[in-house]
Parts: C-alpha cells; sequence; structure tokens
C-alpha cells in the first residue's frame, strides 16, 4: 500500500457506524461564479471536476452492486482551511453548512469554515495531512431521524502536497482511492453488514487490519499459504477464464482457504484471544477486496473525463486503461494487507463463474466467500 493510511481502520468504522442519491439523468452541475455571500469559498470549477468524476465512478459502482439506497451518497471534502459537503441530500444538523451556490449531484454544495470533524471532534489539519486520505463517519441530517453514511476524504490538492504516498501520484490515483474508499460507505451501511459491525461494536473490539497483518508478516507458514492463494487466483485471473475454468480455480481456493483454517485457526485464536481472527479474516477479504475490485474496475475502465484536462496532474489513466488487474501498480501485487488483494481475484473470479453474484453477496454473513461456496457448488 502507497499509502500511509487510507482509512482510519475497521475500529473506526465500527465506532462511528451507531451514501446515495442517484444523478438527475440529462442534467449538467452547475459551477457558477463564487458565491456573494462573504465568507464562502466554493468548491471551485478544478476542485469541483474532480470531486464530480469521483462521485460519478461511485454511483456507476453503487448502481451495479445495488447498493444506491442503503444510505445518503453524502462526500464531505477537507482541506488546511475549510469543508465542502457535497452530493448529499440535506443539511447536517449538529453543523452549520453554507450553501455556495454550486451543486453536485443534483443538491447543492455547502461550505464550513472549521476544520473537519470526525466521531463528533474537530481534527487539526496538521495532525491528518500526511495521514488520512478518507474514511467513513456518520452524520445525521435534516429532516432524518437516523444518521447517515459521510465519505470524508482530503481534497486532491491537499493531498497531493502534503501526503509522502501522493506527492509523486497523478490525480488519477486520487480518483481510484475515491471511488474504493466512498463504495465502503454504502457497503458498510447495507443492513446486513450494519448489524454485523454494530454487533461487535457492543462487545469486545475484533482484531483489525494492522494485526492481521502482523500475523501474515511474522508467522511464515502462513504467509506461505496466504502466497499460494493470491498466486493462484492471480494467475487464474491473469488466463481470462471461461466459467468452468472460473468455477475450478475458486474451487481448489476454497480448498486451501479451509485447509489455511484447519492449520491456523488455533494460532490466530492464540494471538487474539475472543477476538474472532479468523472471521475478520474473511470479513476483511469481502470489505477490502472487494472495494479494491471496484477501484480496480474504475481505473482500467475509467467513465467520461469531462473537465479533468484543466488538473495538470491528471495524466488521462494512461498508467491503467485496458490492463488486467494483475498491472495495476499498486493493486494488483500483495503486501502484508493480504485480504485486499485476495478479495479482488475472487471478485473478478466470480464474474465470470457467477455473474449475478452481486445481487447476493449480502445475503448472509458469510459475504464473499459464501459466494464463492456458490458458485463452486453451481447452486442457481
Amino acid at each position: 500500500m502507497r499509502t500511509l493510511l487510507r482509512r482510519l481502520g475497521l475500529t473506526t468504522v465500527l465506532g462511528l457506524l451507531a451514501c446515495a442519491a442517484p444523478r438527475a439523468e440529462g442534467k449538467r452541475d452547475a459551477v457558477p461564479s463564487p458565491s456573494s455571500n462573504a465568507g464562502v469559498v466554493p468548491l471551485g470549477s478544478g476542485r469541483h471536476a474532480l470531486v464530480s468524476a469521483g462521485v460519478a465512478g461511485l454511483e456507476r459502482a453503487l448502481t451495479e452492486w445495488s447498493l444506491l439506497k442503503p444510505g445518503s451518497a453524502c462526500v464531505l471534502v477537507f482541506d488546511a482551511t475549510a469543508q465542502w459537503l457535497v452530493n448529499c441530500p440535506a443539511a447536517p444538523t449538529a453543523e452549520v453548512f453554507v450553501p455556495t451556490g454550486e451543486t453536485l449531484g443534483g443538491h447543492p454544495v455547502r461550505f464550513n469554515p472549521k476544520p473537519v470533524s470526525l466521531g463528533g471532534q474537530q481534527v487539526p489539519y496538521d495532525a491528518l495531512k500526511a495521514a488520512l486520505v478518507g474514511t467513513v463517519a456518520s452524520v445525521r441530517l435534516e429532516g432524518s431521524a437516523d444518521a447517515s453514511p459521510v465519505f470524508v476524504v482530503h481534497d486532491w490538492r491537499g493531498l497531493h502536497a502534503n501526503h509522502p504516498g501522493f506527492t509523486q501520484s497523478p490525480a488519477d490515483e486520487w480518483l481510484g482511492v475515491f471511488v474504493h474508499e466512498g463504495f465502503h460507505a454504502s457497503q458498510l451501511w447495507h443492513p446486513r453488514a450494519r448489524a454485523l459491525t454494530e454487533r461487535w461494536a457492543s462487545a469486545a473490539p475484533p482484531v483489525g487490519p494492522d494485526e492481521l497483518a502482523k500475523f501474515y508478516a511474522t508467522d511464515e507458514g502462513y504467509r506461505a499459504a496466504v502466497t499460494a492463494e493470491f498466486e493462484l487466483l492471480r494467475a487464474a485471473v491473469d488466463g481470462t477464464p471461461g466459467p468452468e475454468q472460473a468455477r475450478t480455480a475458486l474451487a481448489t481456493w476454497l480448498r486451501r482457504y479451509e485447509a489455511r483454517r484447519v492449520a491456523f485457526e488455533p494460532a490466530l485464536e492464540a494471538a487474539y484471544p475472543r477476538r474472532q481472527a479468523w472471521t475478520l479474516d474473511g470479513f476483511l477479504t469481502f470489505v477490502e477486496g472487494t472495494a479494491r475490485y471496484v477501484e480496480a474496475k474504475y481505473l482500467i475502465d475509467p467513465p467520461r473525463e469531462e473537465g479533468l484536462a484543466a488538473e495538470p496532474t491528471f495524466q488521462h489513466f494512461k498508467a491503467s486503461r485496458g490492463l488486467p488487474p494483475s498491472k495495476l501498480v499498486g493493486i494488483g501485487g500483495m503486501g502484508k494487507r493480504y485480504f485486499y488483494a485476495l478479495g479482488m481475484y475472487l471478485s473478478f473470479l466470480l464474474d465470470v463463474a457467477q455473474p449475478d453474484w452481486k445481487a447476493h453477496v449480502f445475503d448472509d454473513e458469510r459475504f464473499l466467500v459464501g459466494q464463492v461456496e456458490r458458485a463452486v457448488a453451481k447452486r442457481p
């Protein structure tokens, strides 16, 4: 992973849990002259174009996954001095956001001059500028009795200037991360996922991504088993398989996955007693793996680039367009957080072996592994 911290992590998401209005067809988002309201800073045409492209890619993914309904795809963009709420059907109840006169996604763009808030607390920009790219928080909107998810994302120019993982990156990479992290807001807000994470939040916290990554890095046998699974899945996807070949690869992976459970679940339990390490392995393979899959699909087949040519760091997806996922820099390989890569390649194989899998992935708490089992069993 090129970033120091793409998200605040699953533990933060569990604590904050307790996003998408479709774009109006045939309408262009308005980018008017700056608002006449004193002190109100507009999103501006350059930032507007980037965020609009990210929202368009995110909504395309959410439509494919039938995830437009669980929440409202509100996006909170922050920089060193302020924050902007976009693509949101209403204003928050706890903060004062002033309309800028712009619209995005058919909704007013709203401005707040205060530093960004996370978990109900304002956080100094210096504490975030080299760490946070995007995370999921919750917000209560006017006219709603329930909290809604909001995707909090670092403004591209601030990120590019301050985050060591992005100082040499093009805006294309930020757009891919935008889609990845924004996808989590609706994915984790699905009733099935939300019920599970809220149940965990009310009990002893489960292991997090860093702890599983540490186990992977320090246990040679576990690392060898995971690496073999990764190499199997990557080779299968690179081979552009038909349905039967994809199903065979998934069946082989499932056997190896079960063998890994038998061999290492006791050691995981010993390392993290009563913290559901093996369950979290499967859950993170679903949560992070499918989000990386969504990111990869966006980079391989990006949507329209309207308005992006004026961004000097935008490279028109030259490094990713049309490539197989294994050739995507920073995405196609596997690091210590192995569940990203495993879940991504499983998703690409399921596209071939069981094309309707996204419609059923939330059927039960087996999530992605459950759909692999379904594809291997050829269940209707």
